[in-house]
């Protein structure tokens, strides 16, 4: 081995004591590294190794961001499926309703089904109940009249049931 004199030795052990700061410090590391590898390409640096992983961490990060919208996609889905199934067991509404309803969640950009289902109930209010279109609750039987013929047939069934067999006879001649 080749003997060196104690200042070149001194030099060479500052040279080196510099250079491992100047590698250590974040603020000089890169350059550093840099310098090194336009004067020496052949030369692995740490930066050789950091694009890399950098890209396999970018890509597994946007797999968890992925999946984790995915899952919160997943939960809303589901909290508006429940909320629909209420909706239709116990609001009674129909698939067409329930059509009707979405189309107002995204029309009036309502994030609640309920809600919007409120409001479709109150522009489409149920109808009236129809009215009845007879007189009351009898029939009328029994009841006064001023015609000759139903008060004969309310006092003397027999007597009105004679008479228009007698016209049944009279019109078949």
């Amino acid at each position: 081995m080749p003997e060196i004199s104690d200042e070149e030795l001194k030099n060479l052990t500052t040279a080196k004591n510099l250079l491992d700061l100047l590698q250590r410090s974040p603020k000089t590391r890169r350059q550093v590294h840099s310098a090194i590898k336009t004067h020496y390409p052949d030369t692995v640096v740490p930066e050789d190794y950091e694009e890399p992983l950098r890209n396999d961490m970018k890509a597994i990060g946007d797999k968890l961001d992925k999946f984790l919208e995915t899952q919160t996609t997943r939960e809303e889905d589901q909290k508006l499926e429940a909320a629909f199934h209420q909706l239709r067991t116990d609001g009674g509404y129909t698939d067409d309703g329930i059509d009707k309803i979405k189309k107002i969640m995204v029309d009036r950009k309502v994030a609640d089904p309920l809600a919007a289902a409120a409001y479709y109930d109150k522009i489409n209010p149920p109808p009236e109940p129809q009215k009845p279109t007879y007189g009351g609750m009898s029939w009328g039987i029994g009841a006064s009249t001023e015609d000759a013929d139903t008060k004969l047939l309310f006092e003397d069934e027999d007597a009105w049931m004679e008479r228009e067999i007698g016209k049944v006879f009279r019109e078949a001649k």
